[in-house]
């Protein structure tokens, strides 16, 4: 049978099956996605059960979160970026995006609850989903939606997975739902009122021995061969991802 694709609605085929679901890749935008997707129910699930392995693992993580933010905040600076633009942060998690800076008029979005209280009855300037993209079983109607709640000219901002970068990314079904190339990004944002003002590789700031702890877990390195690998430098470091940075000006 036939699969369309979620994005551009061309046919797609499948490359593998995990889980109870199929991963299948549009044969002309080149987005990955699974089918079928996981229901409400089961999201709301595995988010409530979601937890960090250890509250190191948590605590290291938050501070990556932190750093990232400034980075980014200082970044988007050039596209306008300032307390006195309104900003909602969609899928903000801890909101420590918006407390960043804590400005009146940003908010954050705790997608799918709007648990913060954003005010969804006017219009933003800007609109970020950091790393949220690849986890909605329907992003064509969340950024159509969010489409809605910007002023003419406002920048939609994301990172996502992207399978284009080089870096080895992981079919973290149903945590991740899609992997985007960066022709599927073009559909998705240019299909709902956007003009694509960029779509890079996406740079972290890292602790580098947590991230040589991670990358060596990730890799599944024996703990024998783990102990023996050490990294010796002890200021944060700049390294490549498996994400992209997406910018779209609202038309």
């Amino acid at each position: 049978m036939t699969v369309k694709c979620i994005v551009c609605g061309n046919d797609s085929f499948p490359i593998f099956k995990v889980d109870n679901a199929s991963i299948c890749k549009c044969k002309l935008c080149n987005l990955e996605f699974a089918t079928p997707m996981p229901s409400d129910a089961v999201l709301e699930k595995l988010y409530s059960d979601y937890v960090y392995y250890t509250e190191y693992d948590r605590e290291m993580i938050r501070d990556t979160v932190r750093k990232n933010n400034r980075k980014n905040i200082e970044y988007l600076s050039r596209y306008g970026l300032s307390k006195e633009q309104r900003l909602l942060d969609f899928g903000c998690g801890d909101n420590l995006f918006v407390m960043e800076d804590g400005f009146d008029n940003w908010f954050g979005y705790d997608y799918p609850q709007n648990e913060l209280g954003a005010p969804l009855n006017s219009k933003f300037d800007f609109i970020t989903l950091w790393g949220v993209l690849e986890h909605l079983p329907c992003p064509i109607k969340i950024i159509h939606d969010l489409s809605q709640l910007m002023e003419k000219g406002g920048k939609l901002v994301m990172t996502t997975v992207g399978t284009e970068t080089g870096i080895p990314y992981r079919y973290r079904y149903p945590v991740h739902l899609t992997w985007w190339s960066r022709q599927s990004v073009r559909e998705l944002l240019e299909n709902n009122g956007f003009k694509v003002l960029e779509i890079s590789d996406y740079f972290m700031i890292q602790n580098p021995k947590f991230y040589l702890d991670r990358v060596l877990d990730r890799g599944r390195v024996p703990t024998k061969i783990k102990e023996t690998i050490s990294i010796n430098i002890n200021e944060d470091i700049l390294v490549p991802t498996n994400e992209i940075l997406i910018v779209g000006e609202r038309m």
